[in-house]
């Protein structure tokens, strides 16, 4: 099968996996397909949800990206890169929806299957985001964002700056005189 052997090309770069299907005698890909299901079985049966929506969004892609990282080669690199800054935006608009989108039926396998699809190198699902919406929306709008961050990063320092002169003067209000 051809989803089981690109499964398999991936998995088997993965000792654990490696030798959990030579023990099991089948292929990674078998593995892979098995423990996916049973992931998402689990989600739609509402067990573990956001425990499972992390493994799969956060666990494995920062495994990969440690892989990558270590690897020679620059490809995947981009890859996991790209995955990140998706992930970054897609947790924001997450966060701010949740709390409406979480009563839909389906939500939390809808989910899942989007984090799939994001994370998964054979899709180019974070790829395909980022060149489609991403990329046009931050090239759009780089230079307000540069001036917001840089105008936050400076508010941010004058606040600092002042409670420390604050905790300053309150300590030494606070020592007896000589």
């Amino acid at each position: 099968n051809h989803y089981v052997d690109k499964l398999s090309e991936h998995f088997d770069e993965i000792p654990k996996v490696k030798l959990l299907s030579e023990r099991a005698g089948c292929k990674t890909g078998h593995i892979a397909l098995a423990a996916i299901g049973l992931t998402f079985l689990f989600v739609l049966l509402n067990i573990g949800p956001v425990f499972f929506t992390n493994l799969l969004g956060i666990v494995y892609p920062g495994y990969m990206s440690f892989k990558a990282v270590e690897s020679h080669d620059r490809k995947d690199d981009k890859q996991w890169l790209t995955y990140w800054v998706v992930i970054g935006d897609f947790t924001t608009v997450d966060t701010i929806t949740e709390s409406v989108l979480f009563w839909l039926p389906f939500y939390q396998p809808t989910k899942l299957l989007v984090l799939l699809f994001l994370a998964w190198p054979e899709t180019h699902g974070a790829e395909l985001v980022y060149n489609k919406f991403l990329y046009p929306f931050l090239k759009t709008h780089e230079k307000k964002i540069d001036e917001n961050l840089s105008l936050a990063t400076e508010k941010i320092h004058e606040a600092k700056s002042e409670a420390l002169h604050r905790a300053v003067d309150a300590a030494l209000k606070q020592q007896p005189s000589s």
